[in-house]
């Protein structure tokens, strides 16, 4: 931390006097900012951000000292402190790349462009515009600025001062609070609950927490249904068998039923059977899959997440069980959000608890009337969501989560959005948590997968099958390769350092080194720059998507812009002059160039949907479009766009990457296994090239002179519920 006895940082925003940043009022106590813009309520720790700012303008603070003195008594990443700036920044209509109130500094931190003044002195005009007397000019060097503002001094004494009784007295506090906060409310001691071969997934718990249902695939791994057990019980009772799938179940208030959703090829719907045992009835028809489902407490609604068809989003519905009539239950802002999905009353039945999804794939937890009503986000910075449940009394929830890679058990209070890591003693990632009425037991989807990385000889092939071979062996995830542009070196991500990071080794899988030591965020998205310098990642760190570059020599690593919104690599021009981005503008995601120094971005083209998938091949932009088929092409920066694949050509394909004047594929053949093939794209022939194992693939790269592919391959996934006795 920076010498704390040459530049005190408030520790907290109490006793703070209000203050002027040009027109705008600042009002610490109330967390309220008020000008030009209109009235904005600030989040307190956006406000102490502000107040630290504001007690030093013209001073570089540091990520360091901010995190420290702002999120001393959570564990956060580097992220929160970048949203929070954002966030003030919106507030205050400045702009990143000109700020006239707080400036990035690039690698160092952030400082106050603007002197505050005490609001003694007459207020600026709505409107107005800001003199050079009370701006801060941008520094030449690194040296920071004098203070221009006629009663500085004055005002960083009232600001600072109440604060420095408050801090001699919490130090001692708040550094005990920091080590305590790393073992979150303590360790849950976990037992198996179920230990059945193949995946047990969707637990709910009976209201009076005596038995669990849930989905299995059957002992034979092929006769998915709903099944219900107690605990220190061995064999649970089958409630449901049919040859689709049946999931998401929900109990009644009373536990006597049991709602679910089933899939199957004539469609899906909503369905309740009985406790016991018994034939399901239909509740309603549905036309799309379900994300979620909850019964009301008072047993008169259900409520569920499913996509609308007449937008194409997924939203919050609300089932009369007595009539059932369905009316909309939230309203997903298109312009920023995709869906909404994992729905659960709280223990009142006033509120619904949910996750909406924004245009990364990020999810944060926002609460609704159970009657709709405004939709208020809680979280920020959760990152994927999969599942919610209330603890008893309402206050507070149990969130699984990935704000720091795999997903993990997290509490979130609802007064003020404090989010708190939930540890356990369970192995590998937990999802899915379900807690009793009464609040003292809890189940969860206890998870361990195995990613690899295969590589698949492709000259010589002759349409026989295939033999793949490991790229590297070990027991924790690897994937998302890429090759470097010679063909010499793969890069990849791999968690057997304890977090995902960026490896590289040989072709051999010799010389493996570990790049990045990032500690924290999801990585992907992995590509060379032509001259095997470089690589472009893409981090995902709890609330925002980055792209970053970073130095194969060394493993230095450094933002590819200063752009603070969701932004996606996609790749380097073919003369390293450019980088290609994908980035979220507000209304809808933009492929961009950015120069390398991040001084120069240009738009190319406006996406129609985030989840447009991009590639490149030399100078080649490709790219697919979701919910059809086809593949199409043009030269950045203004060539001429053209679809180079017809949808019927695509049919069955899992999986694509570019190569010379083709498209190579891995695709479902007709009798459910996977082939391996190539299209051109001058005559539009297909090749097959061999047949690959029985296995789930996630991922295709084909190296530049095509002699050799990689894939990475599930091979293995174990999965048991696990229960919690006496949650607190």
């Amino acid at each position: 931390m920076t010498d704390a006895s040459q530049h005190s940082l408030p520790s907290t925003t109490a006793g703070a006097a209000d203050f002027r940043l040009g027109p705008w009022l600042v009002q610490p106590p109330l967390n309220r900012i008020s000008g030009p813009g209109g009235e904005h309520t600030l989040e307190p720790r956006m406000m102490h951000v502000l107040v630290c700012l504001a007690a030093d303008p013209g001073r570089l603070l540091t990520r360091q000292e901010l995190l420290e003195t702002v999120w001393h008594d959570a564990i956060v990443g580097e992220e929160a402190l970048t949203r929070s700036v954002s966030r003030l920044r919106d507030a205050f209509g400045d702009e990143s790349k000109a700020p006239r109130f707080i400036e990035t500094i690039r690698g160092g931190g952030y400082r106050l462009l603007t002197a505050p003044e005490p609001v003694g002195d007459a207020p600026a005009p709505a409107g107005t515009e800001m003199s050079g007397d009370e701006m801060v000019a941008p520094p030449t060097s690194a040296e920071a600025p004098p203070l221009r503002g006629k009663r500085s001094w004055t005002l960083l004494i009232r600001l600072v001062a109440p604060m420095l009784l408050v801090g001699a007295m919490v130090i001692t506090t708040s550094i005990m609070r920091s080590r305590v906060a790393k073992l979150g409310p303590g360790v849950l001691v976990t037992r198996p609950f179920t230990t059945y071969a193949h995946s047990e997934s969707y637990p709910n718990m009976a209201p009076d927490g005596i038995s669990v249902v849930f989905t299995w695939s059957g002992p034979d791994g092929e006769s998915t249904g709903l099944f219900i057990k107690q605990p220190d019980t061995e064999t649970p009772l089958r409630l449901t068998e049919s040859p689709g799938y049946d999931y998401h179940p929900a109990f009644s208030p009373d536990g006597a039923t049991v709602a679910f959703v089933r899939s199957h090829d004539g469609g899906r719907g909503l369905y309740t059977v009985p406790a016991i045992g018994g034939p399901p009835s239909l509740l309603a028809e549905l036309t799309s899959p379900v994300f979620g489902l909850t019964w009301s407490p008072d047993g008169a609604a259900l409520v569920y997440a499913g996509i609308d068809p007449s937008d194409n989003v997924s939203r919050l519905r609300r089932l009369d069980v007595a009539t059932r009539e369905t009316t909309p239950l939230t309203w997903p802002d298109l312009n920023t959000h995709t869906g909404d999905s994992w729905p659960q009353f709280s223990p009142s039945g006033d509120r619904v608890a949910f996750a909406r999804c924004d245009h990364a794939g990020l999810r944060e937890v926002y609460v609704v009337p159970a009657v709709g009503g405004d939709e208020v986000q809680i979280t920020h910075g959760m990152n994927d969501i999969q599942g919610i449940a209330w603890l008893a009394g309402g206050e507070e929830l149990i969130v699984s989560a990935s704000p720091g890679g795999s997903h993990q058990l997290w509490r979130v209070r609802l007064s003020d959005g404090y989010v708190a890591w939930q540890p356990t003693t369970a192995r590998g990632e937990t999802i899915h948590p379900t807690v009793s009425a009464a609040g003292d037991l809890l189940v969860f989807r206890s998870q361990v997968s195995d990613y690899n990385i295969q590589m698949l000889p492709l000259l010589g092939a002759d349409g026989r099958d295939l033999a793949p071979q490991p790229l590297v062996t070990s027991t924790r995830n690897d994937s998302a390769p890429a090759w470097s542009v010679n063909g010499d070196r793969v890069a990849f991500v791999s968690d057997r350092s304890g977090h995902p990071e960026m490896w590289v080794c040989n072709t051999d899988g010799s010389e493996l080194r570990q790049l990045t030591h990032l500690e924290g965020p999801d990585i992907g998205q992995l590509r060379w720059s032509p001259d095997d310098q470089r690589i472009l990642i893409t981090t995902v760190d709890a609330w925002l998507s980055q792209v970053q570059v970073v130095e194969v020599a060394g493993g230095v690593t450094t933002p590819a812009t200063l752009e603070e919104r969701h932004q996606r690599g996609i790749g380097w021009s073919a003369d390293s002059r450019w980088l290609y981005v994908t980035t979220d503008i507000g209304d809808r995601w933009h492929l961009q160039r950015v120069s390398p120094d991040g001084t120069i971005i240009e738009n190319l083209l406006a996406q129609s949907s985030s989840r447009q998938q991009f590639k490149l091949y030399a100078d080649h932009c490709y790219w697919t479009e979701p919910d059809t088929l086809g593949i199409w092409r043009f030269v950045p920066p203004d060539g001429a766009i053209e679809q180079v694949i017809p949808p019927e050509a695509m049919a069955g394909w899992r999986l694509w990457a570019p190569g010379s004047d083709c498209v190579f594929f891995v695709k479902v053949n007709d009798e459910g296994s996977h082939d391996l093939g190539r299209h051109s794209l001058a005559g539009g022939e297909e090749t097959y090239l061999g047949g690959l194992p029985a296995q789930r693939y996630v991922n295709l790269q084909v190296s530049r002179d095509e002699s050799t592919a990689l894939v990475t391959v599930l091979e293995r996934i174990e999965a048991d519920l696990m229960l919690v006795e006496g949650l607190k």
